[in-house]
């Protein structure tokens, strides 16, 4: 029995020493072929007013992809069909909050083709595409924000 605990504790000390494969922000690959990124990664970005964005490189490598985010949702457009909404990390309607950086919202679009969203309190995950501004972008709709992700679909848990 005291040889199972110490190797049990041992084995507890590497989970903690190891480094994880998916640092803290780090996006990851679903078998699907699409990438789960965070607002922590989108976080990572440095943003001054008038100049272009610096994207970290990881975020780079998922611009154009089929991404997976997780966030809470704001009306952009008609709250009642919602083919534009804005995403943050933390929700909207929290008093006790600061409001989003301009790193922290990301403009999500999705198809009108798509039924009425069912809004909730909770959460909620899109999968779409990702598209990173830049200076020379003609989309001007997607030029007041930082990321954008096109084609938008929910994604159930």
């Amino acid at each position: 029995m005291l040889m199972l605990t110490g190797l049990a504790l041992v084995g507890l000390a590497l989970a903690i020493t190891v480094p994880s494969p998916f640092p803290l922000g780090a996006p990851r690959m679903h078998s699907d072929g699409s990438v789960a990124i965070s607002f922590g990664l989108l976080g990572k970005t440095q943003h001054h007013s008038g100049a272009a964005p610096v994207y970290p490189k990881e975020l780079l490598a998922c611009d154009g992809r089929l991404v997976v985010l997780c966030g809470f949702a704001a009306p952009y457009d008609d709250p009642q069909h919602a083919t534009k909404l804005l995403l943050t990390e933390a929700s909207p309607g929290c008093f006790f909050c600061a409001p989003p950086c301009t790193g922290g919202v990301v403009l999500v679009r999705r198809s009108a083709m798509d039924g009425p969203l069912t809004w909730t309190q909770g959460s909620i995950t899109f999968e779409g595409t990702l598209h990173l501004t830049h200076l020379n972008s003609t989309d001007e709709e997607a030029n007041r924000f930082l990321f954008t992700i096109d084609g938008a679909t929910v994604v159930n848990d």
